[in-house]
Formats: structure tokens, C-alpha cells, sequence
């Protein structure tokens, strides 16, 4: 996500939503059936990006901690971590499935 100087807070927030949407579609985060629109995780992806880019924006978060949130969100998609929020605080915990418990 590009550092946005001297733009105003409403181009500020386009562009946040545009890059959100194009990653949401790009990693098939929404889904389409007729009618029907399944987004079981793109709220959770949603409120992740958006804090992210709010703290580049603020210069609270370096490359290397965007390049980490962006590597975890791929991996909440996955279904490898699920994310949630704890006063303020991004929380991912290891998704364990049936078949390692099978072992």
C-alpha cells in the first residue's frame, strides 16, 4: 500500500476501499451464486486492511509489519488462522483440523 501524502480524507478513504475490494475480489473472498452473495470473512479482512493502511497512513507500521499482516491475512483466508479482535488488538490463533487430531 502506497504512503498517500497530501491527499484529502476522503481520497484517503477511496483509495483504502479500492484496495480492499480489489483484494477481497482477487482472492475470491466473495462469492457469487445467482442470487446468493457468500462473504464469510471479508468483514474480519475488511477491518484488517483498513486499520493497516490507517497506521502506514500514520507511519505506525514499517514494510516488514505490512508485508507480515498481508502473508496472515492470506493465511486466515486459507482457513490456516482465524483473526479477531481483542480490545484493539489483532489476535490470530492456529486453525486446528479434524484430520491432525486423527493422528
Amino acid at each position: 500500500m502506497k504512503n498517500y501524502k497530501n491527499i484529502t480524507d476522503e481520497e484517503f478513504d477511496k483509495k483504502q476501499k479500492e484496495f480492499v475490494w480489489s483484494f477481497l475480489r482477487e482472492n475470491s473472498v466473495i462469492n457469487f451464486d445467482d442470487n446468493i452473495i457468500s462473504a464469510s470473512k471479508a468483514f474480519v479482512v475488511n477491518s484488517v486492511f483498513r486499520w493497516s493502511i490507517t497506521e502506514i497512513q500514520n507511519q505506525k507500521m514499517s514494510k516488514t509489519q505490512w508485508t507480515k499482516t498481508k502473508r496472515l491475512v492470506g493465511q486466515y483466508i486459507a482457513g490456516v488462522v482465524d483473526l479477531q479482535w481483542n480490545d484493539g488488538k489483532l489476535i490470530s490463533t492456529e486453525v486446528v483440523s479434524d484430520k491432525r487430531n486423527r493422528r
